[in-house]
């Protein structure tokens, strides 16, 4: 943060501002800029200060500032604004007049959003710099796991990807297994991998519908919302639930997979096939999608490891990696499916690979569907939390476990453990330290959107506006995924 000055750095005047300080400072940058106007092109400091209000120090500042980054020009009494122009990422600003640009950042910085926001520099429509401006939606998540009982942090995970539901939950109790030295049974990990493809496919509609509502189509995302819903239904049917179930268990699941179950996934995976035929026809063979996203926002695969992009934002480059058939967890290796990869690394092949991915993951819940094992929904080992509760009531030695797992938490043998997964928007993994208590020692997440968002300077650099908007669509972040 910028230190804030002293009494002697207002009587000396502006002091010098490093130009990677002048984010901090922008909003009151913009107050000083509306001061420029037709009435007033070459304002003095003394009219700045008059018109925004504000001290003469901070006017100093501020104007001094303007002239150090090239906003700014003066001849040591009057000011003129040069062609720079700062504007926000996300809005739709017109380059000119600058009084009009002020407000809108103005009355967002003052609202403190708790998004994202990216601040760029412009010359006309060309992008000459750009900063995603992160940290608004940060809650301590790690923090939190070494507060919470290894049971009980499970709901948090859900919130880590909003979008992502029991996939959160996933790396997390396969970490804590490993270090309880649990292995669940096989009908656990079909009924995981099962859950785990349908909150990939809601995940993929949510993004393919804003995706294409970003060029300007509004149609499409009312049909997937449509999808959405048909496949909330059917998880709200098995885990009671919808966004946030919460659901999987240290050693397996809440409960076992209802009766009728079959029906809803067999009319599910039949329904969505057909549909994401139509989505391609109408929307991704679209003429000016085509146009607005083909050949933009391109990076090749050496780029994209160098910065640490995963998932589809990999695959559309042309490289071949997914965890689940690089290195397969849960069961991942007995099932059959492809891999979707495309080539030219742009905003128009990620969403490809994501359209892909949903049937992908519909031909891999068929699977499930017609290879479900039987067996217990639960591991029989004294570390599942909570041991199957029908046990309680038949021998004291369950009573008590049941008992201290659910109060105090199971204890975990000290030791460490790690687990990565092939996640709705890429690599989400969890490192784990136990030091033998009931909570963790140390927790730390690792999320695929934040790579993701830092590239964002590298790749739009000299591209235009309207590109940014679509990169922006393309790279499917959540912030909760970011900040954590």
């Amino acid at each position: 943060e910028q230190k804030r000055p002293s009494v002697e750095d207002d009587q000396e005047g502006a002091s010098s501002v490093e130009p990677q300080l002048f984010v901090t400072a922008f909003a009151r940058g913009l107050a000083v800029i509306r001061a420029f106007g037709p009435e007033r092109p070459h304002p003095t400091l003394s009219d700045v200060a008059k018109v925004t209000g504000l001290p003469r120090a901070t006017v100093r500042r501020c104007l001094h500032t303007l002239v150090e980054l090239g906003y700014a020009e003066s001849n040591g009494r009057f000011f003129s604004l040069t062609p720079k122009i700062l504007t926000l990422g996300y809005s739709y600003l017109s380059a000119s007049p600058l009084p009009r640009l002020a407000q809108p950042f103005l009355e967002r910085v003052s609202e403190r959003s708790h998004e994202s926001c990216s601040l760029s520099i412009l010359d006309g429509e060309e992008i000459v710099d750009c900063v995603p401006d992160i940290g608004y939606h940060h809650r301590g998540a790690e923090k939190m796991a070494e507060r919470q009982s290894w049971h009980t942090y499970i709901p948090y995970t859900d919130r880590i990807d909003y979008l992502g539901g029991v996939m959160n939950n996933l790396p997390y109790v396969l970490a804590v297994e490993k270090l309880a030295g649990i292995k669940v049974p096989d009908r656990v990990d079909t009924i995981r991998i099962m859950m785990a493809e349908f909150f990939r496919i809601t995940s993929h509609l949510l993004f393919l519908g804003t995706y294409i509502q970003d060029v300007g189509a509004m149609t499409p995302i009312f049909f997937m919302f449509t999808d959405r819903m048909k496949a909330y239904d059917v998880i709200e049917a098995i885990t009671g639930f919808r966004m946030h179930p919460a659901w999987f268990r240290i050693g397996g699941v809440a409960h076992d997979l209802p009766r009728g179950w079959d029906k809803l996934v067999r009319e599910f995976v039949e329904w969505l096939p057909r549909r994401l035929d139509e989505y391609e026809k109408a929307a991704l063979k679209n003429g000016i999608l085509r146009a607005r996203t083909i050949d933009v926002a391109q990076y090749n695969t050496e780029e994209a490891i160098e910065w640490g992009v995963t998932g589809p934002g990999l695959r559309a480059t042309g490289c071949d990696y997914d965890l689940r058939k690089a290195r397969p967890y849960s069961g991942y290796e007995n099932f059959e499916f492809e891999v979707p990869l495309a080539n030219n690394g742009d905003a128009y092949d990620r969403a490809r690979v994501r359209l892909e991915e949903m049937r992908q993951s519909v031909r891999i819940i068929k699977q499930c569907l017609e290879n479900m094992p039987a067996g217990p929904y639960k591991a029989d080992h004294p570390l599942t939390c909570p041991p199957p509760k029908e046990r309680t009531l038949q021998d004291i030695e369950t009573l008590i476990t049941h008992f201290l797992g659910v109060s105090w938490g199971p204890v975990m043998p000290a030791g460490e453990a790690s687990q990565m997964i092939e996640a709705t928007k890429g690599l989400n993994s969890y490192y784990l330290t136990s030091d033998g208590s009931t909570t963790s020692y140390r927790t730390r997440i690792r999320t695929p959107s934040f790579p993701h968002l830092q590239m964002i300077p590298y790749v739009i650099k000299g591209s235009m506006i309207p590109d940014l908007i679509m990169l922006l669509a393309s790279i499917d972040f959540v912030m909760a995924d970011v900040d954590r």
